[in-house]
């Protein structure tokens, strides 16, 4: 069995589970988004002591929190965009600088024409960590405004730069996966290959910003 068949089956048992007893294809993309968000937020714990030994091999990384759910901000919000892709849902990974530390965020198709934050790895590193008050909600689905109130992106990556895009065909490659389902559910406005700036105009949260009967579709 190859690496990817490998994380292939246990992320598909991630859907199986996190979807059990729903008809996934009749739920809206914010929808999936939510329950995916969910399920790895209450599945995995943060390693706050591989955060301090600084590993820097990815797929060990990746490796580890699919067998031990346990891991950084890197590999988890990697199995969180190849857990949206099993449902249709596209995520654009970004790294950035907060106060101090380098980040990984994803950017995450609300299926109303636009794209919003989730900081999936956050949340998780702060649940045993109440005195800093991270939660779990304002850590999912918000915009440019929200993220610069929480020191979000503060500090330039390069240059002029404050968010850097990771291509997901690099995504792909810790994985060792060949396929490119992410170019079927890209939303046609997005070109990776243009960076952030070119996207970040796309960026709305739809907690903030849906206006019809007061629910998010």
């Amino acid at each position: 069995m190859g690496i990817w068949d490998e994380h292939n089956k246990t992320i598909d048992g991630y859907v199986e589970e996190a979807f059990k007893g729903e008809k996934i294809w009749n739920l809206s993309t914010y929808e999936k988004r939510k329950i995916a968000y969910d399920y790895l937020y209450n599945r995995y714990s943060f390693d706050y002591k591989e955060l301090e030994e600084g590993g820097k091999d990815t797929k060990k990384q990746i490796r580890k929190v699919l067998k031990t759910n346990k891991g950084i901000c890197n590999p988890i919000i990697y199995v969180y965009k190849m857990m949206l892709e099993k449902v249709g849902v596209y995520g654009m990974v970004l790294f950035c600088m907060d106060v101090m530390d380098p980040h990984t965020i994803l950017l995450v198709n609300n299926g109303s024409g636009n794209l919003s934050f989730d900081d999936l790895s956050l949340a998780i590193y702060g649940k045993n960590k109440i005195n800093l008050g991270i939660s779990k909600e304002d850590r999912f689905d918000y915009d440019l405004e929200d993220a610069r109130k929480m020191d979000q992106g503060i500090n330039e990556v390069r240059p002029g730069e404050y968010y850097d895009v990771s291509e997901s065909s690099i995504i792909n490659g810790f994985f060792d996966k060949n396929d490119k389902i992410y170019l079927a559910i890209k939303p046609p406005f997005v070109i990776e290959t243009l960076g952030f700036s070119y996207i970040k105009n796309y960026i709305r949260s739809c907690k903030k910003d849906n206006t019809e009967n007061g629910k998010i579709r």
